[in-house]
């Protein structure tokens, strides 16, 4: 990839480091060609009833703009007059603060900010909000329940604590050198030996394979033990071309650009619950600039969107 911003994606990917995620959908980025200003999208979603389409309910315009620094800033304006100013300060590969601002029918609603600690993790988060021209402020303090231990030959292991009203226990997870998970272990707070849960990652090369997930106690919300597999399928371009676990099998189709063109969903039995059908339209640089997108339930339609987007090279 050309895009300096896809490169940054390359680091960001290692999501399962972040305890707050990132509000920011990567995928956007993944198959960005040539080196991009801006963009701007416009999205009208349509809903069906018993065939009938009715709407737009749903019109959303959004603004994405980068700077050399590799900061980002997003704008998302909606039809019911909600507003979010979204951008990371430093760079989108390894930012330390995340700003979010809301407003609503262009009045201040809430002012977020969060910051960042090395390793992508939340440090604090800030948040005001204005309602009836009141301003409540709410901190939330370090973390303080999540360690790493870095060992020589480049692995990671990190630890972190759970100690709320679902559960208590703590989490042991194992990455290898390139910050690939390889287990995640699970174990009473009151019971130091008694494994919970855990689910054990397998790979071929960089590509994730498989992860097997076994509950071996009952929870709050869950009785008795239960294992389930997820399995990974991918083609000769490395794109994932399948998803099974025991309640489904997703697959999906590309086109030349490697952009996903059908997602299929199928219960247990092979029956067809989801399908999501996206026609494109390409610029020079083969960077989509019109998506049409249809969802099925059952092989009937029920949901339909029409996104337009400008690119600024």
């Amino acid at each position: 990839m050309q895009n300096d911003y896809v490169k940054a994606n390359d680091a960001a990917k290692h999501i399962h480091l972040f305890d707050s995620k990132i509000t920011v959908d990567y995928f956007l980025f993944a198959t960005l060609r040539s080196n991009i200003q801006r963009i701007s999208e416009e999205e009208k979603v349509y809903h069906y009833d018993d065939i009938v389409r009715s709407g737009p309910f749903e019109l959303k315009n959004t603004i994405y703009s980068f700077n050399k620094n590799l900061e980002l800033e997003k704008i998302v304006i909606e039809a019911n007059g909600q507003q979010d100013n979204l951008w990371f300060s430093e760079s989108l590969k390894a930012p330390k603060k995340l700003t979010i601002i809301r407003f609503f029918n262009k009045e201040k609603s809430s002012h977020t900010e969060i910051t960042y600690t090395p390793f992508l993790e939340f440090d604090s988060i800030e948040e005001i909000q204005f309602y009836d021209g009141k301003i409540s402020t709410w901190t939330k303090p370090n973390q303080v329940y999540t360690k790493y231990h870095f060992k020589e030959n480049g692995s990671m292991v990190k630890s972190y604590i759970r100690n709320n009203s679902q559960e208590q226990s703590k989490t042991i997870e194992l990455y290898n050198s390139g910050f690939q998970i390889l287990e995640s272990k699970t174990y009473s707070q009151k019971n130091k030996s008694e494994l919970l849960y855990e689910a054990v990652f397998h790979y071929d090369d960089s590509k994730l394979m498989k992860i097997v997930y076994t509950r071996y106690k009952s929870t709050k919300y869950y009785i008795g033990n239960f294992i389930e597999e997820f399995i990974f399928e991918y083609n000769e371009k490395d794109l994932l071309i399948q998803f099974k676990n025991n309640a489904m099998t997703k697959t999906w189709d590309y086109d030349q650009n490697e952009n996903p063109i059908l997602v299929t969903e199928l219960n247990s039995s092979g029956s067809v619950l989801f399908e999501t059908a996206v026609a494109y339209r390409y610029d020079e640089h083969n960077n989509w600039t019109y998506k049409h997108t249809k969802n099925f339930r059952n092989k009937v339609i029920f949901k339909e969107s029409h996104t337009s987007r400008e690119i600024e090279y």
